[in-house]
């Protein structure tokens, strides 16, 4: 049971995305603050729990440990858009992060960015999972220490790339690597995650350094 007042993110009001709304929640029976994630998934993907759970048992730093997570059952916690199927699913972590603008120099920013790049490649080495998502919104930092967030897009396997699912692409725009920009067929691979750090870093020093 968690108490929440009302969501600190806005990307639910938009009519694209996944509805989104992220609470700070009060955990009353462990007296602690946790994140309470509320969003529509999609069904195809295994389930950003499952995701967080197999990063843990793998024993990948940097990652926020996931308390709970389950689909919303009902009747009408289940949707259909452009062919693409839907799910209410709510998260709930152990870590109520910083976003990167709130970075107070550039060395704690560079070890934030560093701390998410050990998350990347534990979870690609010891757990074979590819997060393919890598923006400057899924990086945060709780008391100086970075951790990757936001599993949703990830994919298991360290072997042959798999192709591009469909015309459906993977990613933040911004950030993605000019290779998945300029031809949708290419497989998402390590290398492009790699790209997307470089343009974190760059878009975050041009904009706020």
């Amino acid at each position: 049971t968690l108490y929440v007042y009302q969501s600190f993110t806005t990307t639910h009001l938009y009519p694209i995305g996944q509805g989104t709304r992220c609470f700070v929640a009060f955990d009353h029976e462990n007296r602690r603050l946790v994140l309470l994630k509320d969003f529509w998934r999609n069904w195809k993907y295994d389930s950003k729990y499952k995701t967080y759970k197999a990063l843990e048992c793998k024993g990948v730093s940097h990652v926020p440990h996931a308390l709970a997570g389950e689909d919303i059952a009902g009747r009408f916690q289940q949707t259909e858009v452009l062919g693409i199927k839907l799910v209410h699913f709510r998260l709930v972590l152990d870590v109520v992060g910083e976003p990167l603008t709130k970075c107070i120099s550039t060395h704690q920013f560079a070890q934030i960015i560093s701390d998410a790049l050990q998350a990347h490649y534990k979870a690609y080495c010891k757990a074979g999972v590819l997060h393919r998502d890598i923006s400057s919104g899924n990086i945060i930092f709780f008391k100086s220490c970075g951790y990757l967030i936001d599993w949703e897009c990830s994919i298991k396997g360290t072997g042959i790339p798999p192709a591009a699912r469909t015309t459906e692409r993977t990613g933040t725009w911004q950030f993605m690597s000019i290779k998945l920009l300029e031809d949708p067929d290419s497989p998402h691979q390590v290398r492009d995650d790699l790209e997307s750090f470089f343009y974190v870093m760059l878009f975050m020093a041009n904009r706020y350094a």
